[in-house]
């Protein structure tokens, strides 16, 4: 009877014991582990691609500026052989007539006497540089005095050097040349020194209809213009 009564209070001894062990220590599963922290390891950085070399600056081009070509059909002086003595002359031609009547008029725009002795009078060919061989040679002695125009009637076949007296109704005396001038397919006309050309004048392609010619205005000094026909006078508009 006591050894059942002793082993019957161990039982409970030990039931209380394991009761209170399971509500002290309640079955919370095991705190994990912190995972081990994962290597931190920064990888290389890698390497900066290789910097392409700039590439070469080409050299600039030269410049390849041509001469400036020689002027034609108004002076053609570079391009014809001839020096170009415009810009210093006081001779200008100031009146060409291709419509009707063919003349060329000379003035002289100085101060004095110009001599033209020896002058070539000349149109163009199909190159635009001075015909010499139809051109007038304007004999020894040949001068304009300061202000005087000279009259030059184109188109005459056979025309000597030597002044004339049949002037289209104008002045007294002018001088006849062999070439003419023409109108359609556009004409020059060139006074030459020697070798430089001391005025010149072109006419445009049909510039001019009948009854016009094409001179300076004002008269003299003027730009090239539609004008009424005067040969050896004052130049006028039509």
């Amino acid at each position: 009877m006591n050894k059942m009564l002793f082993t019957s209070m161990l039982c409970l001894i030990a039931a209380c014991a394991c009761s209170e062990s399971n509500s002290a220590s309640p079955n919370s599963g095991g705190s994990s582990g912190s995972g081990a922290t994962g290597g931190g390891a920064t990888g290389g950085a890698g390497g900066s691609g290789n910097t392409g070399g700039s590439g070469a600056t080409g050299g600039s081009a030269g410049s390849n500026t041509g001469g400036s070509a020689g002027q034609t059909s108004d002076g053609g002086a570079g391009a014809c052989g001839y020096a170009d003595g415009t810009a210093t002359s006081n001779l200008a031609i100031n009146e060409i007539s291709a419509k009707g009547d063919d003349f060329v008029e000379i003035v002289n725009l100085g101060s004095v006497s110009a001599d033209l002795s020896g002058m070539v009078l000349a149109d163009q060919d199909d190159t635009g540089c001075p015909k010499l061989t139809e051109a007038l040679t304007f004999p020894s002695g040949t001068s304009l005095a300061a202000g005087e125009r000279l009259l030059i009637v184109a188109g005459q076949t056979g025309a000597s050097n030597d002044p004339q007296t049949d002037c289209l109704n104008g002045p007294a005396s002018c001088f006849h040349v062999g070439f003419g001038i023409s109108a359609s397919n556009g004409d020059g006309v060139f006074l030459i020194s020697t070798t430089t050309i001391v005025a010149s004048a072109a006419l445009p392609i049909d510039a001019v209809t009948d009854g016009q010619t094409w001179c300076r205005l004002p008269d003299g000094t003027g730009d090239f213009a539609v004008c009424a026909p005067t040969p050896g006078a004052a130049n006028a508009a039509p």
